[in-house]
Parts: structure tokens; sequence; C-alpha cells
């Protein structure tokens, strides 16, 4: 113990830094402000914490980023990882050595006495800081190291190292100036700057651009790396392929994220040249359509699952989906309604300090006895306290001081823009995904309704549906904590302004609760109104649009002027309920910005009958930032309120419309392996049509019975059983069903207008409800069934088409076809400089770009409904033999047609009547038997002689 203290009662002066007192008293222990003791913990504490806070997110970069990862190689590289985990550790060690000499030298006497908080806080938060760097050492030795965004690093390390040199310099000074000794622990904090001053420096040469040997850095896009040792890439370099066209957003460091500094390259951009699609960043597959799309359907179908069709909760799946981000804005909406009011409550103390001041001057030497706190009238309140445990801790009076008044004043704003932009973002970006994920399932639900769903769901109801409904419920996100954010800061205000001026603020609470209504029914009007209006808008533009759809006729027959007057009466009616709206709006923005100035009047007048007394300047002021708070809840209550009632009817349309029922799945299977082989032959059949002239009737005959035996042991292609309707309610559209078609089949389907050939192809499809006849067991209710095995192409009656290129409509936006390749597919009247496939285009050419298509898919199943009824007789015999005979042999072709001369290149007829099918065989067998067949044929032959 003796030589304990002999050693100390050299080198205690210092043990903590020059922070503790030496003989001479030219230091104090306290931390006061600007003492040493002050430099040592609040200036480098706070570069520690900073330091604390970089690590911390960088640590939590390299753990949440996706590549893989890759080990440092080379002993260059690896050796200066580990001379910083070294220094990084001494670092860290020496303060806990200086805390551990600390708690000893209290018990001697040549002690100052116990330790203080302060001196807690300083040491232990330098070796938290250094700590937290070991372990982003040790986190970069085990992954690819990370070049860019190394200002995380560099700028708290550089920070703390120039702090501890200026302090350096000042510890030397008073050695050599009170002639100390130089004890061991003053040698011992000259290696902690030096560890302090290698880190900075290392983290200083490996800039982005460095050619430090060893380090050979290889860049790819964004990101750049160090070469390892068994990288999966071709030229041994663990690179990450980053893409440069996805948002970099995801990976923009914190300070860019708060400030949106990611932008800046697209403004930039932007500045200097109008901006096109290339220009415009990729989403990132968290927002990306597809992947929102099949997370909202697993939450869907679990609803259904739960609780039914009925009991379905479309708002639950929608939490589901995208809750999870919506929560993460609401820790930054609390943020922002705290700041809120911070500008009245530092306000109030900023206005006693100054008024406090000012009766020092005149006498009073108090510093917190004039004025009014937040906390009420006179000197007391919660302030008081706070500052008394400030004083404590030995902070001294911060919030008895002007400066530091003001810079938590503009802290506190600061922090509130920066939350409140951080909230709309996140909560806006939900909307743009619930917009999207909604519009996606309405598509995909229009596709599986069954008939009688279908029937209900017109056009216009679709389109409000995805350009109406969705966008008032992705608007609605953005408001959605303003309902919450609204009460809080109302409530919080009352409190603060009863505080403030005491029962005088209950006349504010009943003038807020009198204009609250006010402005709602405001809002209900304005809304009805709106709707409205867009009622006359639908009208006038269904008329604009009979008006150019019939253009033609109007001018024909002159009826320019009834027509002009229909539309100028549905104009004159629209803009009637627009000025009516106008002027409600204009009334409620009177009131609210009325409302914020006629409430402190009311109030303040209030207070001076009440109290017999005059309001103090901090009183007054602060009152008035308190009103001002209130400004934009009572602005924006109405209209969440509104905003709510339209996005739950929204939710309601839209779940009516994904509950309805669908379609029975049609029972898809996969082509067996063996058949797939032995079909592969007709693959890509569109490279090699011909158009050919059709054989004699011998010839066919012969092959249509080479046909039969070949295919009446293989398994059929389409099976089709039972009855089906179009709608349950009404009577069956096909009846007794039994049909199976074999594989590699050309089956033409025939029979009279309304016989039921387009309801065929339709139950094929799917899109035919099976009709159960009273009680069925499981097994006969199993029969009504369509099974399909393959892949399936469809060919309707109107194709469609739209702007571009024939070959690249023909590919429905696939990689497109070799020039060559269109000639043979559409098979006749092609020129090889195809024509742009315009609205205009002829249904001739439409239909051909839709038998394209079929044979572009190279589907094992081709359904087509009356393909050919467009294309005159020389085409369409062309088109029959060259693409649909032999373009698609081998395929399984089912074509109803009401084109019988087309019917003898069918190896099997089916012939329909009145629903069902009446004729099953092939061409010679259905004349020579002389039935339904025989007479349509004999009927046909009859209207061509006629």
């Amino acid at each position: 113990m003796k030589r304990l203290s002999a050693l100390l009662a050299q080198s205690h002066r210092f043990i903590h830094t020059f922070c503790d007192p030496d003989a001479a008293g030219h230091f104090s222990g306290d931390l006061g402000a600007w003492t040493p003791c002050f430099i040592d913990v609040g200036l480098l504490g706070a570069g520690h914490a900073f330091a604390s806070v970089c690590y911390t997110l960088w640590l939590h970069y390299i753990s949440s980023s996706n590549p893989d990862r890759y080990r440092l190689s080379g002993s260059w590289p690896r050796g200066l990882h580990y001379s910083c985990l070294a220094a990084a550790a001494a670092a860290a060690g020496i303060p806990l050595l200086q805390l551990n000499a600390r708690l000893a030298e209290q018990a001697l006497p040549l002690s100052q006495g116990a330790i203080a908080p302060h001196e807690w806080l300083g040491l232990l938060a330098a070796a938290a800081s250094f700590l937290l760097l070991c372990a982003v050492v040790l986190a970069e030795l085990q992954s690819s190291l990370v070049l860019s965004r190394r200002w995380l690093l560099r700028l708290p390390l550089v920070l703390v190292a120039s702090s501890e040199l200026v302090k350096l310099r000042f510890v030397v000074q008073q050695q050599l100036t009170l002639d100390i000794p130089w004890g061991y622990f003053f040698w011992l904090y000259c290696a902690y700057v030096a560890a302090q001053v290698y880190l900075a420096a290392v983290m200083l040469a490996c800039h982005r651009d460095s050619k430090v040997p060893g380090l050979q850095l290889v860049q790819e896009g964004r990101q750049q790396y160090l070469p390892s040792r068994g990288s999966r890439s071709s030229d041994g370099t663990g690179l990450l392929q980053a893409d440069a066209d996805v948002c970099p957003e995801w990976t923009a460091g914190v300070l860019s994220r708060l400030t949106f500094g990611w932008v800046s390259p697209l403004i930039r951009r932007g500045y200097k040249a109008p901006l096109t699609e290339a220009d415009v960043w990729s989403l990132p597959p968290t927002d990306r359509v597809e992947v929102l799309e099949q997370r909202f359907h697993a939450a869907w179908k679990n609803q259904l699952a739960a609780h039914g069709l009925q009991q379905a909760s479309l708002f639950a799946a929608c939490r589901a989906s995208v809750g999870q981000l919506f929560l993460a804005a609401l820790p930054y909406k609390l943020i922002n309604d705290a700041a809120q009011f911070v500008g009245p409550l530092i306000l109030n103390r900023l206005l006693s300090v100054v008024a406090a001041k000012a009766a020092a001057a005149g006498g009073n030497s108090s510093s917190r006895s004039a004025g009014v706190s937040a906390g009420g009238s006179g000197s007391g309140g919660w302030w008081d306290m706070v500052a008394d445990w400030l004083v404590a801790w030995g902070l001294g009076d911060p919030l008895g001081n002007g400066y530091w008044l003001s810079l938590i004043m503009f802290v506190g704003t600061v922090s509130g823009v920066l939350a409140d932009n951080q909230h709309f973002q996140r909560v806006m970006r939900v909307g743009f995904r619930l917009k999207a994920i909604l519009t996606a399932e309405v598509y995909r639900k229009v596709l599986l309704l069954s008939p009688a769903e279908r029937s209900r769901v017109t056009a216009g109801k679709l389109f409000n549906l995805v350009s109406s409904d969705t966008n008032t419920v992705g608007d609605f996100c953005s408001m959605a904590f303003g309902f919450m954010s609204a009460l809080l800061r109302i409530i919080i205000t009352m409190v603060l302004l009863y505080r403030q001026l005491g029962l005088s603020a209950i006349v504010a609470i009943v003038c807020i609760g009198a204009a609250v209504p006010i402005n709602s029914r405001i809002v209900r009007a304005a809304a009805g109104r709106l709707q409205q209006a867009l009622r006359h808008t639908d009208t006038r533009a269904k008329l604009e649009s009979e008006l150019v759809g019939g253009i033609e006729v109007v001018k024909a027959s002159t009826w320019e002027a009834p027509f002009y007057t229909r539309i100028i009466a549905a104009r004159a009616q629209e803009l009637s309920v627009l000025y009516s709206v106008t002027l409600l709006q204009s009334l409620m923005g009177v009131l609210v910005n009325a409302i914020p100035t006629i409430i402190p009047v009311v109030t303040f007048l209030a207070y001076l009958l009440i109290r017999q007394e005059p309001l103090s300047a901090a009183q007054a002021f602060t009152a008035l930032s308190l009103f001002n708070v209130l400004r934009f809840p009572l602005f924006q209550l109405p209209h969440i309120v509104t905003q709510a009632t339209q996005a739950h009817v929204a939710l309601g349309r839209l779940r009516d419309l994904l509950a309805a029922a669908e379609v029975a799945p049609v029972d898809a299977r996969p082509v067996p392996a063996a058949t797939a082989a032995g079909t592969s032959s007709s693959s890509k059949a569109a490279d090699r049509l011909e158009v050919e002239p059709a054989g004699d009737a011998a010839e066919m005959q012969q092959g249509h019975a080479d046909y039969k035996q070949q295919h009446q042991q293989q398994q059929p292609a389409i099976c089709v059983h039972g009855d089906f309707s179009w709608d349950p309610a009404k009577p069956p559209a096909l009846t007794a069903l039994s049909l199976s078609i074999p594989k590699a089949t050309f089956v033409a389907v025939v029979g009279p207008t309304g016989s039921g050939k387009t309801s065929l192809i339709a139950a094929m499809l799917g899109l035919l409800m099976g009709v159960s006849k009273g009680e069925e067991t499981p097994q006969q209710r199993q029969q009504h069934q369509v099974q399909v095995h393959g892949s399936t192409a469809y060919v309707p009656q109107a194709p469609s088409s739209w702007a571009g290129r024939c070959g690249r409509t023909s590919c429905l936006g696939g990689p497109g076809m070799l020039p060559g390749m269109l000639l043979p597919l559409l098979a006749h009247s092609w020129s090889r400089t195809s024509p742009k496939c315009l609205a205009g285009t002829k249904l001739s050419w439409k239909q051909r770009i839709a038998i394209a298509r079929a044979l572009y898919a190279d589907a094992d199943i081709v359904l087509m409904d009356d393909p050919l009824s467009a294309l005159d007789a020389r085409v369409g015999r062309a088109v029959a033999q060259g693409a649909l005979k032999r373009g698609l042999a081998g395929k399984t072709v089912v074509l109803a047609t009401n084109q019988l001369q087309f019917v003898s290149l069918a190896d099997l007829v089916v012939v329909m009547r009145g629903g069902t099918a009446v004729e099953v065989g092939s061409y010679s067998e259905l004349l020579a038997a002389g039935g339904a067949f025989a007479a349509l044929m004999k009927e046909a032959q009859k209207t061509l002689r006629g």
C-alpha cells in the first residue's frame, strides 16, 4: 500500500488525463463550462458517442448486406487489419486501466474523493467506442472489405484523434510548466493518443482512390472490394455484381437517407437535360409488384381459409403485406409530434431567462425568479426540477443559459423536420405499394371470375376500382397516423395551455369543440358536391365520346348543333356544382385560418376577466405558439375522417370483387416425358411452315383410318364431361357432354349458329361452371370437370391489337422473332417489311396476328374459336393448310368453325346441336352415316349453289 501510495504521489495528477486536480490547483475537477474536465468529457465524450453511433450503423450495414461473404486474402491486407485490431484493442483498454487506477486512488489520502458521474461517463464512453471499432474490424476480417462510404469510420476517428492531439499539446505544456514528473500514466496516455493517430492514418490512407501496395482494388458499379481467395468469379476476385440501375436509396448512408442526398444525382441530371425513362432507376425487389402481389395473395388466401368468403378481411391482408413498413413510420411521427412542442416550451423558458437577466440587472440576483416557467406561474415547476438534476450531475444550468436554449430549439426544429420527411416517405411508399398490390390483384381476379360474376363486373366498375378505389386506399395511407397525431397534439396543447392560463384555457377547449363539427360538416358537404360534379363529368365525357366515336354519322346527318347543346348543358351543370364546391372550400379555408386567431383573442380576454391581472411576455408568446400548433390538427382532422370513410368504402368495394366466385380450376396436367419427346420434332414448327395444296379425298380417308388406329390406346389430351353453364341460375349451356380428344389430333367443331361451339371452347378453357343435378356423390360431382394435359394457346373470335410492329405484337411482348419467321407464320399475303399494327388494322390482319401468336406460343394444345371467318376463301385455305394443318402438326388443335370447306382437313369432327355433341367421328364416317353432319354439308352446298 505504501509503495502504491508513493507511485500515485508522483503520477496521480494524470490518472484521468488533465481533468484530475493537481497540487497547485491549476485544474478543477468540476464540470463547469470550458473547464478542462468539460473539454475532456463534454467535447471528447461527445466525439466518442458520435463514433459509437457510426460504428453501430456500420455493423448494421455489414450484417444486413445481401452479397456473399469473402475472406480477405494476402498477408498485407490481413496484416493491416490485424494491426488496426490491436490498436483499437489498446485504445479500448487504456481508459479501463485509468478507471481501475482511479478506483484505487479514491481510497488513498491523496485522492480528490469519489469518482464523479462525469468521470465514469468519459472513461466508459471512450472504452465503448473503441470496443465497437474492434467489432467492426473483426467483422470486416470475415467479410468483404467495402471501401465505399468509409466516412462512417474515417470521420469519428479523425475527429477524436485530432481532439486528442490538441489535448496532448496542453498536457505537455502543463508537464513542462509545473515541472511534473513524466510518470507512468503520462506515457500510457501518449500510447493512447498514438493508437488513435495510427487508426486515423490508416483510415485516411485506405480511401477509394488509394494505391497502397497489396490492396489491389477492383471496382464494380458503386462498390469496391479486395481480391479474395476461393471466389466463384472467373478472375479470382470477389465481386458483388452491383446493379447500377437500382435505386441507390438501399445502399445510401444514414446521413444521405435523412437528407435524401441519394436523389441529388438524379436532380442534377434532370437540371442539365430532361429526364427520360433510361435515366430513372429501376425499383428494388421489395417494391416490385410481383414480390408484393405474391405476399398479399398469400395473406389473402390465409384470410379466406381462416374466415371464409363472407368474413375475410381485406384490411387484415393489407396489414400483413405492408404493416411492417407502416409501423416503421410511427416512431418518426411521434418524434415530429414531440418536436412541435419544443419551440413553445423552450420559448417560454427563454423569455423567462431574459426576464430573469433583466431583473438581475435591476438588483434581483436570482437567475430563476422572474417570469413564468412552462410549469406554471412563478419560478417553480418542472423546469427547476430538471435544472437541479443537471446541477447535481455537475452539468451546470444549461436551462438558465440563453445560448443553450437557442441551440435546443434549433435541434428540436431540425429533428422534427427530418423525422416528418422520413415519416411521409414511408407512409407514401406504403400507399404506392398498396395501390400496386390492389391493382394487380384486381386484374388477376378479373381473369378468374366465374361467368356469373363477370357479367356483373362492367368495364366502368372495373375502371373505377383500378383508378379510383385503389387511389383512395393509397392516399389514405399518407394520413393514417394523422388522426392519432391530431388528437395527441390537441390534448397536449390543451394541457399546456391550462398550465399556462389556468381556467381561461377552458374557453379555448369550448371554441375548438365548436370548430371541429363545423369544419366536418363543411368537408362532408364539399365531398358530396364533388361526387355530384364527378357524375356530371362522367355524363359530359360520355356525350363527347359518343360524338367522337360517331363523328362520321354526326357530320353526315348535320347533328352538330344538338350534340353541342347537350354537351354545353352537361358542362354547365358540372361547372355549377364545381362553383359550389369552390365556395365551400373557400369557406373552409377562411375558418381554418380564422379559428387559430379567434381562439387566442377569446382566451386572453377570458384570462383578463378571470385573473384580473395582465399576461406576462412568457405566458402570451408561449400561448400564441401553442395556438399555432393547433392550426394543423384542426385543419387536418375533418379531412382525415372523410378520407377514412372513403377508404373504408373503397376497401369494401375491392373486397366484394376479390371475394367473388371464381371459375373451377382446369385439371391441367403436364405432358409425360415420353409424349413430350415424341412430339419434340414439331417444336417451333413456325420455322418450317409451307403452303401446299391439299391432297385428294382418298389420301385423306386413308390418313383418317391410320390416325384412328394409331390413337385408340393413347391418353386423351382433353377430357370434357358433364353439364356446364355460364350462370348457375340459368339453364346449362352444355349438357351431357362426354368428349375425349386424343393427343396430336386436329378436331373441327361444327354446328349451326347457337349450337354451343363457343361454349365448348370456353368450357375447355375453364370459363364455364360445372352444373350438378340434385344430390350427387363426390365421384359423380368430380365427373363434371375438364382435364387438360399440356399447355394451352387460344385464338379468340375478336383478337386484340395494339400499336407496334406486327413481329412484336405477335410475340405478346416477348423477345421477338426473326424477320424471316413472319412470312411463314402468317402464311399468306405478308410483305417483307411488316406494317405497323395500329388500331385501324383490318380484321383479317388482326386474325392472322392472333394465329401467329398461337404458333409462336408453341403450346401442346391450341384452341381456336372460328379464326378463319375473317379471311377470304383463298387466304383462309392457305392459312388452314399451311398454318393450322402443317404448322401445328403434332399438336392438339380444336377448331370451332362455320367454314365447312375446311372440315375435311380435320382428323376428328364434333357436331354440336342444342348444347350437346350429337355426332363425333372422322369426316368420312360422318358423311357416310348421313346424320346431322351430312345434313349440314348438304345445306352448305345448297347455299353455295344458290
